[in-house]
């Protein structure tokens, strides 16, 4: 495949990275939702640079778990044979941005709520909406608490809960726990792919 939209759109996102050889992984790593580290067909001295890039970005993720599927709890190897997963919402995000040139994370939700067929979408995305803004220019992090006031803000009648399980099945959230062990509150980290860079 001839690289180009795709690479528009990732160089807008992150100016000082190798789009060409970032676009390279993502494209493989879709065609399957997932990809093996000997599948990553780049120069050997920036492959691990660029795997950890992807990683900390949260355009893939580490499929080996430690306790928990939390993305702070998986463990990070470079290897042969270690597996890495692209969240659903990143497929989409992916997807979207080949056809179009940009980076949209609305799309990206909007096809993620369409796929598990929720019925309460229009909903769930107001609330995602609100979640981007009042995000932009903090941490990525929530509460559940959080997600409450920002649905009594919107006058949403959602359960917390079950946005919460969508959400996390989407990969637009998972449990952060260094910093719910840290703040004795749970918090969610936000997939930094479905925020706006400030």
């Amino acid at each position: 495949m001839v690289g180009g939209k795709l690479e528009e759109a990732l160089k807008r996102r992150f100016p000082d990275e190798d789009v060409k050889l970032l676009a390279k992984i993502l494209r493989k790593a879709i065609e399957k939702n997932c990809i093996f580290y000997e599948e990553v067909d780049v120069p050997k001295e920036v492959k691990e640079d660029l795997l950890l890039f992807l990683v900390n970005e949260r355009l893939l993720l580490p499929d080996k778990i430690w306790k928990t599927l939390a993305w702070d709890d998986r463990i990070f190897m470079l290897k042969n044979g270690e597996k890495y997963v692209v969240p659903n919402v990143v497929k989409h995000l992916i997807r979207k941005a080949e056809e179009t040139g940009e980076w949209n994370p609305e799309y990206a939700v909007e096809e993620y709520l369409r796929e598990i067929r929720e019925r309460e979408k229009e909903k769930i995305m107001a609330l995602f909406r609100r979640i981007k803004e009042k995000l932009r220019f903090r941490e990525n992090r929530l509460t559940p608490e959080f997600l409450k006031e920002t649905m009594d803000e919107l006058g949403l009648d959602l359960n917390v809960e079950k946005v919460i399980i969508e959400f996390k099945g989407g990969g637009i959230i998972s449990p952060h726990l260094r910093d719910s062990i840290r703040s004795k509150q749970l918090k969610y980290e936000v997939n930094p792919s479905c925020l706006d860079k400030s």
